[in-house]
């Protein structure tokens, strides 16, 4: 996987038998992870000194959405985020996958995928589209009450993809009344609609 590359995926639901299920139609939930970072903790020794303590953390989430399932097979794509730790090969897609009828599932992952470089020809100069659909319920408008803690539904849209890593200066985040002191942070909120890459 490359910073800024659209990756394309193709799935297959197996059964039993170790056979395609060809009457699974359903929904394949997706997560892409960027590769484990490694990290170094200088640690103080209690007879002077210090020691090195080297261990890793789990990659960063790249890519969360899902894609339509069709008689046991899925496919779709999405673009990896150019924050993402380069050199790693760790790399890793899962699918959590649920049938129509909801009476049966199934996972599936594939990982050891190397993560390194940049795709350059990816020319991406307009930030995101961003549109507050409604507060508490779709018919809402401009003066309506609401009760207290509403929901708020936000439609964000990009050709080239949301980075979802949550890095510093990349985050989804929002405040309300220009309160920046209580910045609410909805990363980990964001879901790609079905079959899609670009928009939630």
């Amino acid at each position: 996987m490359k910073a800024l590359s659209r990756i394309n995926f193709k799935g297959e639901v197996i059964d039993k038998t170790g056979q395609v299920d060809s009457l699974f139609k359903g929904t394949a939930y997706l997560l892409a992870f960027d590769s484990d970072k490694q990290r170094n903790y200088l640690m103080a020794l209690p007879w002077g000194g210090v020691d090195t303590v080297k261990y890793s953390l789990p990659g960063n989430v790249i890519f969360r959405g899902s894609a339509q399932v069709d008689r046991g097979k899925f496919e779709g794509s999405f673009i990896v985020p150019k924050d993402m730790e380069y050199g790693g090969k760790d790399g890793r897609i899962s699918a959590y996958l649920v049938n129509s009828d909801s009476t049966i599932d199934g996972a599936g992952a594939l990982d050891s995928i190397a993560v390194a470089g940049t795709d350059t020809t990816v020319k991406d100069s307009l930030g995101p589209e961003v549109r507050i659909a409604f507060v508490e319920n779709p018919k809402f408008i401009d003066g309506d009450t609401v009760q207290p803690d509403p929901g708020l539904i936000v439609y964000v849209s990009d050709s080239s993809g949301i980075n979802l890593t949550g890095e510093l200066g990349h985050r989804i985040t929002i405040s309300i009344d220009d309160d920046w002191q209580d910045i609410q942070y909805l990363t980990s909120k964001f879901h790609y609609d079905l079959n899609s890459y670009s928009h939630w």
